[in-house]
């Protein structure tokens, strides 16, 4: 491999990976120049590699990956079914796909790929051979798609973005990349949890956090997060056989186990017995939320561009990290480093940490957006002649106040624990409520099947909601220019002049959509579990915010159509209560006010 000039090896490689990215040319520094300086310094000795070499395999594989996938039309989950599948083999051609088969395919194999990424591979494990050889092939699959023409049908995906999620991240853990790094190496060089084979990579992870090349420490990281973590759930089960290492005829211990509130066995995991409960959220959000990061799926997989990962990406990795590795410190540490910078202050955000990308943090984010949203709705301008002086509904209008202000008092019962509080009709109620959620302990821990659908349903709810909102105050605006300018219709003058008299119904109808929202979210907080009947009831309510959503539609305007809504939430509610069929603690509530 070593005779093989460098600029033939690009061109080849180059053919397997995005050409004009900035990956590829990181791939081209950190694979080529790297791995083919180590074979040639290693000679003819089968010396172990260094941590730059386990980077790199790590690195080869996400590509290999992310351009296998490129040419299966239909992706599946595992790896070992993408290198059997016919078109693949009919792209490469089978010898290629059974040498692929044979090193980072299923556990018969070599299996290079999962043992690498999973955790269980050290930088002594790794011999040149091993790295020759998948260079050559590298190669050589390069060669194929040149001499075959199959350049243009390569299907260049997107790579995942983490910028919309930085924001969210940044507030609630600190830079840690700009802490003297000599504290974070004695927290890993003292830690009892980390065997004695891997501290070196991971002290080589800390020494490229402060460098222009602090992604590298994040692809490192991970698989070394994965291991510490395995061998915790293995003391915390007493399962230690599980930490061995990977076996053809044994599952691997993976994150998706190790997170499970279940064993293989059914029995209960004890994990959450060493781990506090912010630092499983923590690692929730990082690992396997849906709405989450899935760092690790990504990485392994190649959908993310490493070379432009934000810093408060890898951040967030090393602060998870060495919260886990402090918490195995035999004795204390001095926490406060040359930089002034205290280490505890540092990995605080760990332990007050509060869950960002379960469905239920999202609902709690809408929420808290969707008050600032009704109240610019409700300040709206109009013209002075047709602003209404009393509720175009004032039967309705009265009784869906008296429904905000009671339910707004129950939600308070159950975020801040009191039996009484001083309330009037005055709408910063809401605000009121609304602040006590951000602050009450939401159902994002192992919830049950029924807990998730409530939540999905809230969410869908919230999104017709901001929908309805956005569209009332842009006709408002809209008309209220035209109505100015006198560029109305006869017929345009009408359906504005309708639509002043019932918005006030609508804001009000709106801000009880809300409040039900909130009450739910709440008694969910305070370990209610929802039955077939309540979840019947909020497809209902549902299916009036669609209603609503369609009614208030630019293309429709029936403003009469939609405040009759108000008629059929109130009539929903008398039944449902009538009936008896509530579980919820709201019956006796909406008893109160009159809507029975």
């Amino acid at each position: 491999l070593i005779v093989i000039s460098m600029e033939r090896f690009r061109k080849r490689v180059g053919y397997l990976t995005d050409r004009d990215s900035a990956l590829s040319r990181d791939v081209y520094r950190m694979v080529c120049e790297t791995w083919l300086a180590a074979s040639a310094s290693a000679g003819t000795k089968d010396i172990d590699g260094p941590p730059a070499l386990q980077n790199g395999l790590l690195e080869y594989f996400s590509i290999i990956s992310r351009r296998l996938l490129s040419y299966a039309p239909h992706c599946p989950a595992l790896l070992k079914d993408l290198l059997s599948s016919e078109e693949l083999e009919q792209t490469f051609g089978r010898p290629a796909m059974w040498c692929l088969k044979a090193v980072i395919g299923p556990p018969t194999g070599f299996n290079l790929r999962n043992i690498a990424w999973h955790g269980f591979l050290s930088a002594a494990d790794l011999n040149r051979k091993f790295v020759s050889f998948l260079l050559i092939m590298a190669a050589s699959l390069g060669q194929v798609l040149e001499s075959r023409r199959l350049l243009q049908q390569i299907h260049h995906r997107d790579p995942v973005s983490y910028v919309g999620k930085l924001g969210l991240i940044s507030s609630v853990i600190p830079p840690i990349h700009e802490m003297e790094t000599q504290s974070l190496i004695d927290v890993i060089d003292r830690s009892e949890i980390i065997p004695a084979w891997s501290k070196d990579s991971c002290i080589h992870c800390i020494r490229l956090l402060r460098s222009d090349r602090h992604w590298i420490c994040t692809v490192m990281l991970l698989p070394q997060l994965e291991h510490i973590l395995r061998r915790i759930y293995a003391v915390a089960n007493d399962c230690y056989e599980r930490v061995l290492t990977a076996k053809s005829s044994v599952f691997y211990t993976t994150f998706d186990e190790m997170l499970s509130p279940l064993l293989l066995d059914k029995k209960p995991n004890q994990l959450a017995s060493i781990l506090e409960r912010p630092q499983l959220e923590y690692l929730f959000d990082l690992l396997s939320h849906p709405e989450g990061l899935r760092l690790r799926d990504k990485l392994s997989h190649g959908e993310v561009d490493v070379y432009s990962m934000p810093v408060q990406v890898t951040d967030y990795v090393v602060t998870i990290f060495i919260s886990l590795c402090y918490q195995w410190i035999p004795s204390a540490l001095d926490s406060r480093d040359e930089s002034g910078t205290s280490l505890e202050a540092a990995l605080a955000g760990v332990h007050k940490y509060q869950v960002l990308f379960h469905p239920s943090a999202f609902l709690r984010r809408q929420i808290a957006n969707a008050v600032c949203d009704v109240k610019m709705l409700e300040q709206l301008d109009m013209p002075d002649q047709l602003r209404p002086h009393h509720c175009a509904d004032s039967t309705n209008g009265d009784t869906l106040m008296s429904y905000v202000v009671e339910t707004s008092t129950l939600c308070l019962k159950h975020t801040v624990n009191f039996d009484a509080f001083e309330i009037s009709s005055e709408h910063p109620v809401l605000d009121h409520v609304v602040q006590q959620l951000e602050s009450v302990d939401l159902p994002s821990l192992y919830p049950s099947r029924e807990i998730l659908e409530v939540v999905g349903l809230l969410r869908k709810l919230m999104d017709h909601w901001s929908c309805v909102v956005s569209q009332l105050s842009e006709f408002g605006k809209q008309r209220l220019k035209q109505w100015h300018r006198k560029e109305l219709r006869s017929r345009q003058r009408r359906n504005y002049e309708c639509y002043c008299t019932r918005v006030s119904v609508l804001c009000l109808l709106l801000r009880c959509l809300l409040i039900e929202v909130c009450l739910h979210l709440s008694v969910l907080a305070a370990g209610w579990q929802p039955d077939v009947l309540s979840i019947k009831y909020l497809k209902s309510i549902l299916q009036c915010s669609e209603k609503l959503h369609v009614h208030t539609n630019s293309s429709k305007n029936k403003w009469e159509e939609a405040s009759d809504l108000v008629t059929f939430f109130r009539q929903h509610l008398n039944s449902r209560i009538r009936k008896g069929e509530s579980t919820m603690p709201t019956t006796c509530c909406r008893r109160k006010v009159g809507l029975c």
